[in-house]
């Protein structure tokens, strides 16, 4: 048993019942700042192994999705002998074990300990037993199946003796870069070498490291470029579900090769996510877990609008209602009024702004560090208070933390827009666009993009994207008035009422006052040669018909 392990233990019982984020648990057990996501998702799986081995202790060690872990177990008083751990341990780990002791009771620790080095013979006996212990026939139940993978060995298909090395560490890259995704449970690269070779079986890779999903991938030179072919399978369901082509120049691949890992890592869990979400489409609503109440609200933002605003409510309030202490589904509720409120799909907007920014409150005291909790923060900021700067700020934290959120990403790009740096809001706004197509909120960043390139005096291109928006989702009100500021702009009035005829068909309520303050709320600048209020002056003009 490694002591790390031990003092993983150790810290989780001081605080039975109670979340661990993970950033507090890795400085808890690396105080010398060596750990990592990779490292402790690790000592996580071999502590699970060790208690269900011996013991038969199943889902005692919880994880928390986005946050971190919480042990959910009865401490009681029993006899025992706390220097037992320092026999098991050496000597140049016990920093770790020691930090992780204080203040934990004596009589605590020599229980943690004798639970602890009782397991030393069953892990070491699956450890050593290795791919002969797991039948191939077996059944495959994966432990946190909906967010657990691996990358395989990339394999190489020709060139000469360095592409080996090279296929290697994209495989070490790409690991690294899905490990840094708060709820996902991947498998670390050591695990992966130990299947040994390149040409693995996916379904029997997946049942050895008890994962879902599978990623893997090719590398080929093709003249003058290089070829990466990456697919990914859902081992559960048995079928290939997203697959790639990713074509490089080869002289400066080394310079590209981190925008490749990002767009690579990013696509993954975007086809994840959009992979869980039809599967649940089908799925009756009273048997869906907190999880899949929050990715069931998410299916409803492909057709958003008024009505599926009010579904996504109900099962965001839901999903609280079952567990009021799961801070992804608070943080996505928070985020929702707010969107509600600025949208003007909200009957309370006096209420619901307030109760956002309460909610809001309560999730940052207790996961400050979450990068969907950063995200929502940031939503918030920008959609209720208008505070664009602090908004930014926020996003670009939580992508530091999270690269592979592409919303966050898009409306970072639609604020630098708004703030004159136009290139990188849009490279920002259409590579996430590019490496998530199947994203319900694809009609948002499509309109996204038409405000960037309305503010940079591409008006045709601007009105083309908003077609494309609406293309994605008819249902949503903005996009049509979008449309209709174009039309104007273009001096097309009558396609310009028409599109505004087509947004009252859909929604009533909605109207330019509306459409006004959500541009004005967000900070739209204006066009090059027209200020905010001119082009909203034009546009009361164009659409005399419109007079709400």
């Amino acid at each position: 048993m490694e002591p790390k392990v031990m003092a993983l233990l150790v810290s989780l019982a001081r605080k039975p019942g109670s979340l661990w984020a993970r950033a507090d648990l890795i400085d808890e057990i690396w105080p010398n700042g060596a750990g990592g996501d990779e490292s402790l998702s690790r000592l996580v799986s071999l502590l699970r192994k060790a208690l269900v081995s011996d013991h038969g202790l199943t889902d005692i060690v919880k994880t928390i999705p986005k946050l971190g872990y919480r042990l959910d177990a009865d401490i009681k008083l029993a006899s025992g002998d706390s220097a037992a751990l320092s026999e098991a341990a050496p000597e140049h780990d016990m920093q770790a074990v020691a930090k992780s002791r204080a203040n934990l009771p004596a009589w605590l620790y020599a229980v943690i300990v004798l639970v602890v080095i009782t397991s030393i013979a069953a892990v070491a006996f699956f450890l050593m037993s290795g791919p002969s212990t797991l039948s191939r026939e077996s059944s495959f139940v994966p432990n946190d199946s909906t967010s657990s993978l691996a990358v395989l060995p990339i394999e190489t298909l020709a060139g000469d003796g360095r592409r080996p090395f090279l296929a290697e560490g994209m495989t070490r890259d790409l690991t690294a870069a899905l490990s840094r995704v708060p709820n996902a449970r991947v498998s670390p690269f050591s695990s992966i070498r130990e299947l040994g070779g390149t040409r693995i079986d996916t379904a029997q890779a997946a049942r050895q490291l008890d994962v879902r999903y599978i990623v893997s991938g090719s590398m080929v030179e093709e003249g003058d470029r290089l070829v990466l072919r990456i697919d990914l399978s859902d081992a559960q369901a048995g079928q290939q579900i997203w697959s790639k082509r990713f074509t490089e120049p080869l002289d400066n691949f080394f310079e590209l090769q981190d925008q490749v890992i990002q767009a690579i890592s990013t696509s993954i869990f975007s086809e994840i996510k959009a992979s869980q979400i039809a599967q649940l489409r089908n799925e009756r609503d009273f048997n869906l877990s907190v999880y899949e109440l929050v990715q069931k609200a998410e299916s409803e933002r492909s057709r958003y609008g008024r009505e599926p605003a009010k579904k996504i409510m109900s099962y965001l309030e839901r999903a609280v209602e079952i567990d009021p202490e799961n801070y992804s589904a608070r943080a996505a509720l928070a985020t929702q009024l707010a969107q509600n409120v600025i949208s003007g799909f909200s009957d309370n907007p006096k209420k619901d702004a307030p109760l956002a920014l309460q909610y809001l409150d309560e999730i940052r005291s207790v996961a400050p560090r979450d990068p969907n909790v950063l995200t929502s923060t940031a939503l918030i900021q920008y959609y209720i208070k208008g505070d664009m700067p602090a908004a930014q700020r926020l996003l670009e934290q939580s992508l530091s933390i999270d690269p592979n959120e592409p919303h966050a990403a898009v409306v970072l790009g639609l604020t630098k827009c708004y703030t004159g740096k136009i290139k990188d809001g849009l490279t920002l706004i259409r590579n996430s666009e590019a490496r998530a197509p199947r994203d319900p909120r694809t009609g948002v960043w499509a309109w996204f993009r038409s405000a960037c390139l309305s503010v940079e005096g591409e008006i045709v291109q601007a009105e083309r994207a908003a077609e494309e928006a609406i293309d994605r989702n008819p249902n949503y009100p903005p996009f049509h008035y979008a449309l209709a500021s174009y039309k104007c702009l273009l001096g097309k009035e009558g396609d310009a009422r028409n599109a505004v005829q087509q947004s009252r068909r859909l929604d009533i309520e909605f109207g330019q006052k509306d459409y006004e303050r959500l541009l004005s709320t967000a900070s739209f600048p204006g066009t090059p040669d027209k200020s905010r209020d001119e082009v909203f002056k034009i546009m009361r003009t164009c659409l005399a018909i419109d007079k709400s």
